[in-house]
């Protein structure tokens, strides 16, 4: 008796999804919006500013590849930097913040003048491009996207979305 009773729940749940749900077309444009939706990562876009006003950063988490994650400099920056495709893992440290240790990045470069706070960020950077895995940066991004901290062995640079 208690076979037949989970049966019919079972089944009826099966068959309570609603009209639009069961003759909901799968169409190439339904696929194209699916695939968007990775493109409108709450991340995508933002720009973030140091206290001092030197540098614009930009994050891109790579659509599709949530285990990539590439730094850069946003288009009106004075300097350039870019730190590409560096591997990145998701570590549940704090409640507040997305922590993401990244190393073995395809490349790092930075054309920026070399001023002491520049030599600070570059130091807390290059770290994540050894490819042989012996060094990684610590990136903190708030829940909220109110800020994001690059941390290193050489300290910390806190950027905030203006």
């Amino acid at each position: 008796m208690k076979k037949i009773f989970l049966t019919l729940v079972v089944v009826s749940s099966l068959f309570s999804c609603s009209k639009d749900e069961v003759n909901e077309p799968k169409s190439v444009q339904s696929v194209k919006v699916n695939s968007q939706r990775l493109m409108n990562d709450p991340l995508f876009g933002k720009v973030f500013y140091n206290q001092e006003g030197d540098l614009k950063l930009r994050i891109q988490i790579l659509p599709g590849n949530p285990k990539k994650i590439t730094l850069g400099s946003a288009e009106d920056s004075k300097d350039y930097f870019i730190l590409q495709d560096a591997e990145a893992i998701l570590l549940p440290i704090n409640p507040n913040f997305d922590v993401y240790y990244l190393s073995k990045a395809y490349k790092f470069m930075s054309t920026a003048a070399k001023t002491p706070f520049i030599k600070k960020f570059n130091d807390i950077l290059i770290p994540a491009a050894k490819y042989d895995g012996n060094g990684a940066a610590r990136l903190d991004i708030a829940k909220d996207l109110s800020s994001v901290v690059l941390r290193g062995d050489e300290g910390s640079i806190t950027f905030t979305k203006l």
